[in-house]
C-alpha cells in the first residue's frame, strides 16, 4: 500500500464520528422547616344557656344567637412555627359532637374554613379560631370539643 491509500483509509475511518460536548447543569432546593403548633388559647364559649339553637362567636369573642347576652367568649389562638417568610394555606376541619352539641370551627381571619397567610420574619404566625355551637336537645354539663387545624406551605 502506498501512503495515499493509507491516508485515505485513515480519513474514512473517522469521517462518521463527531466531537462530543458536555456542560454542567444546576439544581436548586429550598428545604422548609417542619411546622410545629402550640395552642396558646382554647376556643372558650364560657358559660352559656342550654337549649336548642346556635351560639355563634365573632372574631372579638362576642356571642350571638342562642347565647346572646352571655359574657363574651374567647377566640382560640394557635401559634404555628416554621420557615420564616413563607406563604401558607390554613384550614379547619369539622369539629366534634358531644351529647347534642356540635362545634363548627371557622377562622377568625376570613370567617370561613380556609384562608392564606404567611409565617412571618420571626418564623411564626398566630392563627385565631372562632365558630359556632349547634345544640339540639343538649343536656346540661361541660363539653370538651375538638377540631383539626391544617397548615400547608404554598
Amino acid at each position: 500500500m502506498n501512503k495515499l491509500t493509507i491516508a485515505l483509509i485513515a480519513s474514512l475511518g473517522f469521517a462518521g464520528q463527531a466531537a462530543a460536548e458536555s456542560t454542567t447543569g444546576n439544581a436548586y432546593a429550598l428545604l422548609l422547616d417542619t411546622m410545629t403548633f402550640v395552642e396558646d388559647q382554647i376556643v372558650d364559649f364560657k358559660t352559656i344557656p342550654n337549649g336548642t339553637g346556635t351560639c355563634t362567636m365573632a372574631s372579638t369573642g362576642v356571642l350571638s344567637g342562642l347565647c346572646a347576652g352571655s359574657p363574651d367568649g374567647t377566640p382560640g389562638q394557635i401559634t404555628v412555627s416554621g420557615s420564616a417568610n413563607q406563604a401558607v394555606d390554613v384550614s379547619v376541619g369539622s369539629g366534634s359532637t358531644d351529647a347534642g352539641v356540635t362545634y363548627n370551627p371557622i377562622l377568625a381571619s376570613s370567617g370561613t374554613t380556609s384562608d392564606s397567610t404567611s409565617i412571618g420574619a420571626t418564623g411564626s404566625a398566630s392563627i385565631s379560631i372562632i365558630g359556632n355551637l349547634g345544640m339540639v336537645a343538649a343536656a346540661g354539663g361541660a363539653r370538651n370539643l375538638t377540631y383539626t387545624l391544617t397548615v400547608n406551605y404554598q
